[in-house]
């Protein structure tokens, strides 16, 4: 929660690309940690890495997706894009909750890193400028 308000504000100046491959990078190897890590010490070193990585993430993604939204369907799109993080906020606990109980204890946060990996490939992919849509005419 301290790094938001900085980190916020060098995506603003160094723009959301640099902060985003670090940033899931970061996330999906930290995540991936939790799954061997037994170290109390360690453990909490990789939780402020955890908070660094969602620190970078929170605030650049945002921006990020912003630039990709047509400027007159912001709103709808929006409202739909913030659905769907609220309806993983529910999903993601039961299936993390699920994978504890049925394969094993760290089988949450493989998972868990493996998403992060995966975002990591959906921002190269639509960050790629010839990808973009060119605007409407």
């Amino acid at each position: 929660m301290i790094a938001l308000l900085p980190v916020g504000k060098m995506v603003d100046r160094f723009g959301t690309k640099p902060f985003l491959n670090v940033g899931f990078l970061m996330a999906a190897a930290s995540l991936f940690a939790f799954s061997s890590i037994t170290s109390i010490p360690v453990v909490f070193g990789i939780v402020m890495l955890v908070g660094v990585s969602y620190a970078m993430i929170l605030p650049a993604w945002n921006a990020f997706v912003a630039t990709l939204i047509p400027e007159g369907e912001r709103g709808a799109i929006w409202g739909f894009f913030l659905t769907l993080q609220g309806s993983g906020m529910v999903v993601g606990p039961i299936v993390s909750g699920l994978l504890w109980d049925h394969v094993s204890h760290p089988a949450p946060f493989i998972a868990s890193a493996v998403v992060m990996a995966g975002l990591a490939v959906v921002h190269f992919v639509l960050s790629r400028n010839p990808f973009r849509a060119a605007p409407a005419k």
